[in-house]
């Protein structure tokens, strides 16, 4: 016989699992159909990048990185400007104060996903990436500030918790491991 509190919990494990999975978004969703705040995020993250690499931007470097067509990154980039987030003048962008430090912070997100990943779950540097550019603009930053502590340990305790990883999971098919 259960308890009704293991009940409870269960009921509730359901109904959460369920919401959770019909608010999963679907992977058929076209690329050019991206939330806005994913493709703003995108586009910051890559004037921010390209800043730092090469100092100054033109809308082709932008266009080329994110291989959008140079009608859409103007469209975008038109719309960054109006919401105050980038200089945009003769084809020169340029991130504001408040956009160059949201841009930081989507950039720490990205590669701390991508180390964790990478470190933590033994993802190949593809895979990481891939998975980190997804996740970026859904993850919270609790559950971002876990990992980045996940890390620290790691990074002090690397070759136990590498070894402790490697023995509880040696053997085991990728595709078993959950």
């Amino acid at each position: 016989m259960r308890s009704p509190d293991l009940e409870y919990l269960r009921r509730n494990y359901n109904a959460r699992r369920q919401s959770l999975i019909r608010a999963a978004p679907s992977r058929r969703v076209p690329a050019d159909s991206a939330p806005k705040g994913k493709r703003k995020e995108d586009y910051l993250r890559t004037i921010y990048e390209l800043q730092r690499s090469q100092g100054s931007v033109r809308m082709r470097d932008v266009s080329r990185a994110l291989g959008v067509s140079m009608p859409s990154a103007l469209e975008e980039l038109r719309e960054l400007e109006r919401e105050g987030l980038i200089r945009y003048s003769r084809g020169s962008v340029r991130l504001t104060e408040d956009a160059e430090r949201l841009a930081e912070r989507i950039d720490r997100r990205r590669r701390t996903l991508e180390e964790f990943f990478e470190v933590i779950l033994g993802a190949e540097p593809e895979e990481a990436e891939r998975m980190a550019c997804y996740l970026e603009h859904l993850i919270s930053d609790e559950l971002l500030g876990r990992m980045e502590c996940i890390l620290r340990f790691a990074a002090s305790h690397g070759q136990e918790l590498q070894e402790l990883m490697r023995g509880h999971c040696a053997g085991i098919p990728r595709d078993r491991l959950k």
